[in-house]
């Protein structure tokens, strides 16, 4: 098997969106046909009978609180704490940062027109394809001054992984850092979200905390 990591934009936006948005994207697939509004855009106080049975939108919400609450508000946590820190710093995505990260995904699946036909098959809008992506932009910027790969890092790596490599160790340089870059984002992630909570003074009540 040959060593083929994703491109060096690609690869560091995954990195990001592995930690903030897999979460996300696994309950918008396991939620994904639930529709909680009629066509006025309002959630109705019945959402569905069954043989005349009423299922209310307060049975609904307490099944969803019960099945993802506490893993839902995480992540909403996450992304408000990320919000402030970015204000905080001064940090703001401009609209051609994003469709430069567009830009990998429509050469990912092939162009821009097979981009659009996987979109149409799946949960997600362009706009919110955009929102989650100018969320990545925003974490990479916060954390990207906390983040080095030594040379002595690039090194060991490949010297475990060459086997399974083509080229010399110049030719796979740069692919190896920005990999070890992705992994180390993924673990300060985690880090400075835990710092970044107690900073801000998070109360998480369905926790009881």
């Amino acid at each position: 098997m040959r060593w083929n990591p994703p491109r060096t934009k690609m690869k560091r936006r995954i990195a990001m969106g592995l930690v903030i948005l897999i979460v996300i994207s696994g309950l918008a697939v396991a939620y994904a046909n639930v529709n909680f509004k009629d066509r006025s855009g309002r959630t109705p106080e019945v959402v569905a009978t069954v043989a005349g049975e009423e299922i209310t939108k307060d049975e609904l919400t307490d099944l969803l609180l019960a099945q993802a609450g506490e893993q839902g508000l995480s992540i909403l946590i996450a992304e408000k704490l990320v919000d402030l820190e970015a204000k905080k710093e001064k940090i703001v995505i401009s609209e051609e940062e994003i469709e430069e990260e567009l830009a990998d995904y429509y050469e990912y699946y092939g162009g821009k027109e097979e981009f659009t036909q996987v979109l149409e098959k799946s949960p997600y809008s362009i706009n919110e394809i955009k929102k989650n992506l100018a969320k990545d932009l925003t974490v990479k910027k916060l954390l990207t001054p906390r983040i080095s790969v030594s040379e002595e890092e690039i090194k060991e790596y490949f010297e475990e992984n060459k086997e399974e490599m083509t080229g010399d160790y110049e030719e796979n340089k740069e692919k190896i850092a920005d990999l070890l870059f992705a992994q180390k984002m993924q673990t300060e992630y985690a880090s400075w979200i835990q710092e970044l909570t107690q900073e801000y003074k998070v109360e998480n009540f369905l926790a009881g905390k």
